[in-house]
């Protein structure tokens, strides 16, 4: 065999990483959400100055370690959605007013016990809320508690997530996305004067080595986004380009991505809650796989992920790749600092078993120096058996990784 042969068939065997997709989430990962945090805090504060109740037991610090009092407890036991998280704290607040006290800790207690953990979690509180409280606080204030803990993905609807979004997007901002007056008056985006960078340039670096090896880097985010590209809009349709900002401020790149947004847009055009769509639910994990096999994120991309999800129809693409004699187990590899999404994909995993194809997944477990989210990630990994990598930062994750695949010991 003389040289050039021998080059061209160096050139013709698959890469380290050919079979690889890095899904890899925002908040926690390549942005410190420190907006989403300032807004959580200033939503309860613009409630309880309206309530007469003191926010400071219900104000989130990620300093503060008692249990229940920081994000960071919320992440770690289901909880990550910043709305979803500021409409339990107000509900707790009406209770607070009518003598009924129940902490940020005692909420997460009941989430926790719930048996099914694709629930939404505030309506899983708001059931328990319903059974402990009707006849015995005022039938308004269940009738708010109800409406505080009900929508909580629709800004126009919920009152608290679009008080929230307000924050986030800034006044002027935010009547032109919902076309809804603000309440607040504030002019500034959080997102663009607070949000800082966590990703370096040598985690970048890593990821761009692992896309010249043939894997494939997506992003995949519980933040709000805009419908895909070939999708008509409308005026003050309500897509919040609050994940483009992140993913642009990051110079990650990649494809989708495969946001909030995608799943709202599926979810009006299915007449399915979007809570039933995204993390922990696996529709949103399967539209992430798909999208990086294709190598894009458009509509039809998303409702074959639903049918795929809901009604068993499995793409072709999907099909090829089972049909082979020789199927080699695709490697999805997840960069998250929540559980939640990690078990979207373990639920997908599940969907990906039934179809009969062959799949391996492993965590890179960004959990920032909290005990809480470490201690989250183990038990998971322990529970469904999955590989874990656990690092402080996501630099130096996908290092260890890089390092690990390399070697063939992933």
């Amino acid at each position: 065999m003389n040289n050039i042969e021998g080059q061209r068939r160096k050139e013709k065997e698959p890469k380290i990483f050919s079979n690889t997709i890095l899904a890899v989430d925002v908040d926690g990962v390549l942005i410190q959400p420190i907006a989403y945090r300032q807004a959580i805090n200033k939503t309860v504060s613009f409630f309880a100055e309206k309530l007469g109740i003191d926010p400071q037991e219900y104000t989130l610090d990620d300093e503060n370690k008692t249990f229940g009092r920081s994000m960071s407890h919320f992440e770690a036991n289901g909880i990550h959605d910043p709305w979803d998280v500021s409409a339990i704290i107000v509900a707790l607040m009406r209770l607070k007013k009518e003598g009924v006290d129940i902490s940020c800790g005692e909420a997460l207690e009941i989430y926790k016990k719930n048996p099914d953990k694709k629930a939404h979690p505030p309506e899983t509180i708001l059931m328990e809320f319903k059974g402990r409280y009707e006849g015995k606080i005022p039938e308004k204030t269940l009738a708010e508690i109800i409406q505080d803990l009900s929508d909580t993905r629709d800004a126009v609807k919920n009152s608290i997530t679009g008080v929230f979004q307000e924050y986030i997007l800034g006044a002027k901002i935010f009547e032109k996305t919902y076309g809804k007056k603000n309440q607040t008056g504030t002019a500034e985006s959080l997102i663009n004067t607070q949000d800082r960078l966590l990703i370096n340039f040598a985690g970048l670096g890593i990821l761009k080595q692992i896309k010249e090896k043939d894997g494939k880097i997506i992003i995949y985010t519980g933040r709000p986004g805009l419908p895909p590209s070939n999708v008509v809009r409308k005026r003050s349709d309500g897509y919040s380009p609050e994940a483009e900002l992140a993913i642009e401020k990051s110079h990650i790149d990649a494809l989708g991505p495969v946001t909030m947004g995608s799943m709202e847009w599926l979810g009006r055009t299915t007449n399915t809650p979007i809570e039933n769509l995204t993390k922990p639910n696996p529709t949103q994990a399967v539209a992430t796989i798909l999208s990086a096999l294709r190598g894009k994120t458009d509509a039809q991309l998303l409702v074959d992920a639903f049918e795929w999800t809901k009604n068993g129809k499995v793409p072709k693409e999907i099909q090829k790749i089972i049909n082979k004699k020789e199927q080699k187990p695709l490697e999805i590899v997840v960069v998250e600092d929540t559980r939640s999404g990690v078990v979207a994909f373990i639920n997908a995993q599940k969907i990906f078993n039934l179809a009969g194809l062959k799949t391996k997944i492993v965590t890179i477990g960004v959990h920032g120096g909290s005990e809480e989210k470490y201690n989250s990630f183990k038990e998971l990994a322990e529970t469904e058996k999955i590989e874990l990598i656990t690092c402080t930062t996501v630099n130096d994750g996908v290092q260890f990784y890089f390092d690990k695949k390399q070697k063939g010991e992933i």
